[in-house]
């Protein structure tokens, strides 16, 4: 008699077969599960991957199984994905979004002093951005980034970001 699966199993499944992240609501909804029991289950699921070669990377929009980052020269013969290349204001932006997204355009113009739209644009168009709509009460479009862009930098999520740089007065976060 074979043992069933279990919870973590059926999550770390549907992780593997999507193709975009899956949120844990979505998961206990679509796996009939409690959103509690999917917590434990993800939490886990990441405990489990430790030392191996694919990581849970966690996003605004979810959760998904990747690479980890060390092995991305491994699998780029088989893949053909490269990483992005980027201006240095592309690069200062993404950086301002990673620790403080999803934000707008107007705090990312504030923390640079400088208008945004073409990095914006650049980074929207590599998949490494993605726009929020307004909820509510909520002004402007919010950018956050996307899997893609958390998987590039190599990092499983905003936790996993190191100590936020330290700036004169909200300038930029470049070095």
């Amino acid at each position: 008699m074979s043992k069933q699966p279990s919870i973590t199993q059926h999550i770390e499944a549907a992780l593997f077969v999507s193709s975009s992240p899956i949120s844990p609501a979505e998961l206990a909804k679509k796996l009939h599960l409690q959103k509690e029991d999917v917590q434990l289950a993800l939490g886990e699921l990441k405990k489990t991957l430790h030392d191996r070669g694919i990581c849970l990377v966690k996003s605004s929009h979810g959760y998904e199984l990747a690479v980890i980052p060390q092995l991305r020269d491994t699998i780029a013969p088989f893949t053909g994905d490269s990483a992005p290349i980027l201006s240095q204001s592309s690069l200062e932006v993404l950086t301002i979004i990673a620790y403080e997204g999803p934000c707008t355009k107007s705090i990312i113009d504030d923390i640079r002093g400088t208008p945004s739209d073409n990095s914006l644009r650049a980074l929207l168009s590599r998949d490494l951005a993605t726009q929020i709509k307004p909820r509510g009460d909520e002004e402007g479009m919010r950018y956050e980034l996307t899997s893609f862009a958390w998987r590039s930098l190599g990092i499983t999520g905003r936790d996993a970001l190191p100590p936020k740089p330290r700036t004169k007065n909200r300038g930029s976060y470049a070095s």
